[in-house]
């Protein structure tokens, strides 16, 4: 289905100016694909390619690693940190927010 120019600069809280210029750099990298809205030749829909959803998917891995990493040294006296951690990020998955 994709997103919107608005719904990014509401969902990351930024202008509408930098997400413009984000948007132009992702598209020029094969990343997004701009397709007409439903209905509406006004609204632009923004998806990802599958350059943009490998890309997403590296990075997340990546992510996802170094965490496992940095967690890894966590005393285990500190386990109250990793609960804390493990909530924030059910917490963040179940907002919609990738972890």
């Amino acid at each position: 289905m994709g997103a919107s120019q608005r719904d990014l600069v509401n969902q990351l809280h930024l202008d509408r100016s930098s997400v413009s210029r984000l948007v132009e750099r992702l598209v020029a990298r094969g990343w997004v694909a701009r397709t007409g809205g439903d209905g509406d030749r006004r609204t632009i829909r923004l998806t990802a390619t599958p350059a943009g959803q490998q890309i997403a998917a590296h990075i997340a891995d990546s992510r996802a690693e170094r965490f496992a990493t940095l967690l890894a040294g966590t005393p285990p006296d500190r386990s109250e940190v990793l609960d804390a951690l493990r909530l924030l990020t059910e917490a963040a998955h179940d907002n919609g927010c990738s972890p």
